[in-house]
Formats: structure tokens, C-alpha cells, sequence
């Protein structure tokens, strides 16, 4: 079963519309008149085939300027992202833009919240355990980064818990130290309660 994606004209959105498929293309029709017509695809994974003319200028400005743009980003967070944004790129540039948007921020993100040079250690760590696994997403990158941001604060060992005086949510707040200390036998009151 085919799942590739073929583009139509955008002034046919919403409409039904007849798709014929042939050995070698595939045909778009509205009302017995073909309106687009495309070389079929036979990879697996859901590949996108466009033909530029179909979308609305805004669109085409759109799809022109902002992978340009994210790579550009990338280029100056890591060198690691601007790989793997390159990959993602020269995969399929339509279907990943959103993708790469969403790791371009997350990486904005850790880099403001943690700063650059922490963040840098985490995004690299991040990256190749995504290509290691070979699981390119944005939630999973973003529980890759703050894994290695809660690795990185680690509790103190020598911390002493401090009981000050006074505090009303303690046991025997309002008793003397002494008092407290003491290991009282039960009595009969406290063992009918």
C-alpha cells in the first residue's frame, strides 16, 4: 500500500477530488478534469511530492525562507544540530521543517534557561543518543535534555537537614531539646488512644 503524499492546486482545498493510479503516475482529478498529475513514488515512510505551483505565493515564500533560516539557527547552536538539521533536510525538507523548528526552540530554550556552555554539552548528548536510536522527535529530545540537566544537579551528599526552633509543622516543637531526645515507655493514656 502506498503512503506517499502528492500535492493539488491549493485553490482546490477542501474539495473532492478523484485520485487515478497508474504503473508509473499518479493522476488528480476534479469533476473528470485532471488538475495535477505526478510521478508515483513507491518509498515507504510517507514522502511528500510537490509541485511548487501548488501552493499560495505565502506558502512558497514561507517554505523558501525558513529552512534557510533554521539552518542558519542551527549552524550557530552546534555544529551536531546543524548536521542532523541538514540530514532532516536532505530527507525531506517539507516533512521536517516543523520537526527542526521544534528542536531549534527547544535548544533556544535549554541554552537561555541553563546557559550556553551546559546547554551545548546537553544538546550534543542529546543528539547522539537520537542518532544512536535513530528516533528523530521533539518530545523525545526534549526528555533527552532534561535527563542530562537533572543529571547534572546532583544533591549534596554533606547536607545537613536544619530543625530551627519554633517551627510549628515539627513533633514537640514547643519541647526542649532534652525532652525531645528521650524515649518515653508508653502509658496507659496514650496506649487507649
Amino acid at each position: 500500500m502506498d503512503s506517499a503524499y502528492y500535492s493539488a492546486p491549493h485553490i482546490h482545498r477542501g474539495k473532492q477530488l478523484r485520485v487515478k493510479l497508474t504503473e508509473n503516475q499518479v493522476e488528480i482529478f476534479l469533476n473528470l478534469e485532471r488538475i495535477a498529475i505526478h510521478t508515483r513514488d513507491r518509498r515507504r515512510g510517507g514522502y511528500r511530492t510537490k509541485i511548487d505551483e501548488h501552493f499560495p505565493p505565502a506558502s512558497k515564500a514561507y517554505y523558501e525562507a525558513t529552512p534557510q533560516n533554521l539552518l542558519s539557527q542551527a549552524r550557530f547552536i552546534d555544529p551536531a544540530m546543524h548536521e542532523l538539521v541538514i540530514e532532516l533536510f536532505n530527507a525531506d525538507v517539507y516533512g521536517h521543517i516543523r520537526r527542526v523548528q521544534g528542536l531549534i526552540r527547544a535548544c533556544t530554550k535549554e541554552i537561555h534557561e541553563v546557559g550556553r556552555e551546559p546547554a551545548i554539552a546537553h544538546i550534543k548528548s542529546a543528539v547522539a543518543t537520537m542518532r544512536r536510536y535513530d528516533k528523530f522527535r521533539v518530545p523525545y529530545f526534549k526528555d533527552l535534555l532534561a535527563q542530562a540537566r537533572r543529571k547534572k544537579i546532583k544533591p549534596d551528599a554533606a547536607r545537613e537537614i536544619v530543625r530551627l526552633p519554633g517551627n510549628p509543622m515539627l513533633r514537640h516543637a514547643g519541647a526542649p531539646a532534652a525532652a525531645v531526645n528521650e524515649v518515653l515507655p508508653p502509658t496507659q493514656e496514650s496506649l487507649k488512644l
